[in-house]
């Protein structure tokens, strides 16, 4: 502290000696992979964790039997020393800081006197067979805290081992948002045209998704279709987020369409489009050349502006366990005709090419 007219000496002493605190045991963090499956049925963990526990030879006294310990020549027995802390401006600063000398006790054990198993430590490194449960709905990130697990040390409280869930990417599904899932279903130009009925996934839980789009529904390239109550579950609820359905044109193989009648199928399909109007006075053929790795459009920069509102928007635009028990199907039918679909399942109405938004 410091004094005003000369009168603070810059330091202030208690004329009372604490009691040295006891260390607390250190907690444990551990990353733990998940997939989306242990999420959505839940999975019961059963692992061994390493940790430091109370020394079984000396029950935490860190000496042999009969060993006294003796004051810490270094804190004096406080546990605690004050060190010099630099600041800016060349000024210096104390501060308390455990003694490391005797791991903040106040007192130590001689080297002579030192239990054999731990080296006068207290604690020893030991294995403990631990059991642990991922409840389903739980989220990516979300931490499981096992009280009382981790690192133990004599008259202080046990530390916690702490799980952190980090989901892993799944090869069919997609979370567009906590709850809702995203799927992407390939179909063919046939199937795009005429209809189908087929199991299109397996779902988290074994179960097959079948999907039915009657003749006469076409569907187009990027169309997404929501199914209620098939997401992810909700932790300790009996709800479910949604499924979210895009479907994806399969290239046409051009074995296929040399092997057609073109001039037939053509009659068939919608006419072709006329050339731009107005008619151009000049006209180029051009060659095309297919390549798969096109370059991404680029997005225009915001324009400068003198007006409050348009550089507020200008702000906006930078602040931008397995159990194989066979296969149960759930049929999903999705009906309608012309606009205005909806899906049979109780659904309501979902516009064609509508994407998702979490």
């Amino acid at each position: 502290m410091f004094g005003a007219g000369g009168a603070g000496t810059g330091h202030y002493h208690s004329r009372t000696r604490s009691k040295p605190t006891p260390k607390k045991g250190k907690n444990t963090v551990i990353v733990y992979d998940v997939t989306l499956e242990d999420l959505y049925n839940g999975k019961t963990v059963t692992m061994n964790l390493e940790r430091q526990g109370i020394c079984g030879t000396c029950s935490g006294t860190g000496g042999k039997r009969g060993a006294r310990s003796k004051t810490c020549v270094k804190c004096s027995g406080k546990g605690k020393i004050m060190v010099n802390r630099l600041l800016s401006g060349g000024l210096m600063a104390q501060s308390q800081a455990l003694c490391p000398v005797c791991d903040g006790q106040g007192t130590k054990i001689r080297d002579v006197d030192q239990c054999r198993k731990c080296k006068g430590e207290k604690t020893t490194k030991e294995k403990k067979k631990t059991t642990w449960h991922i409840e389903k709905g739980m989220i990516d990130g979300q931490r499981v805290t096992l009280r009382e697990h981790g690192d133990q040390y004599p008259g202080a409280p046990t530390g916690d081992v702490v799980f952190i869930l980090k989901l892993q990417p799944h090869q069919t599904l997609k979370q567009s948002s906590e709850y809702d899932l995203l799927a992407t279903v390939s179909v063919t130009l046939s199937e795009a045209l005429t209809g189908f009925s087929r199991v299109v996934f397996h779902h988290l839980d074994g179960r097959g998704i079948s999907v039915t789009v009657p003749p006469g529904r076409v569907i187009n390239n990027g169309d997404s279709f929501k199914v209620e109550g098939e997401g992810m579950p909700i932790e300790r609820s009996e709800r479910k987020g949604d499924l979210w359905l895009k479907f994806e044109l399969e290239k046409i193989d051009e074995d296929w369409a040399k092997n057609v009648d073109l001039e037939a199928l053509a009659k068939l399909l919608p006419s072709k489009r006329q050339n731009v109007v107005p008619k151009p006075e000049i006209i180029d053929d051009v060659t095309l050349k297919l390549d798969d790795n096109p370059p991404q459009p680029r997005e225009p920069r915001p324009q400068q502006s003198h007006y409050y509102e348009e550089e507020e928007d200008q702000q906006d635009y930078y602040d931008d366990s397995d159990d194989d028990g066979g296969t149960e199907f759930c049929n999903h039918s999705l009906s309608g005709q012309a606009d205005g679909l909806s899906l049979a399942i109780g659904i309501p109405p979902v516009l064609p090419s509508t994407t998702p938004t979490g």
